[in-house]
């Protein structure tokens, strides 16, 4: 065999390997990524819908049933109730900054879920007392700058008036 020949060969073989470490990498990476959206997807709807669920669709300030998307909502949940009356709690907002989805609670900012980057809550006129809701998780893969994306819709019925 001729020198060009072998080196021909052995080139095509060393970028045949560099190829598959590549595609590898990238698909293990990209199986992390979805796995980290996965559990930054489950706190922020756990969060959301454990608290929201307890709203009354007149404590909700900032997103009122004309069917437009917002990027926050802020509501207050029953604290105490009596016989004859109901006490609030503060305002409660959840929203997203930063590529973060944030609690805001009595002038405290907490964060609830990472990698976020957009979100967006409506409710509509013919049904108020159900929030529809769409939060975006993304995070890039660093072997090729490949960004992995979790799209989460999902509906809560206000237990409360």
């Amino acid at each position: 065999m001729k020198p060009l020949k072998i080196l021909s060969i052995v080139i095509v073989l060393i970028f045949a390997v560099a190829l598959f470490f590549t595609y590898t990498t990238q698909a293990k990476q990209a199986k992390e990524i979805k796995k980290v959206l996965a559990v930054e997807n489950k706190k922020a709807i756990d969060a959301l819908m454990g608290e929201l669920y307890q709203a009354g669709m007149s404590s909700i300030s900032n997103v009122p049933a004309n069917g437009k998307w917002y990027h926050s909502v802020t509501f207050q949940k029953i604290n105490v109730t009596t016989s004859n009356e109901t006490e609030w709690t503060q305002p409660i907002s959840y929203m997203y900054h930063n590529k973060q989805f944030k609690r805001v609670y009595s002038g405290r900012a907490d964060i609830v879920a990472n990698y976020v980057t957009s979100f967006k809550v409506r409710r509509l006129a013919k049904s108020p007392s159900i929030i529809e809701i769409e939060i975006v998780f993304n995070k890039k893969n660093s072997v090729l700058l490949h960004k992995t994306d979790l799209v989460a819709n999902f509906k809560i019925k206000l237990r409360n008036k």
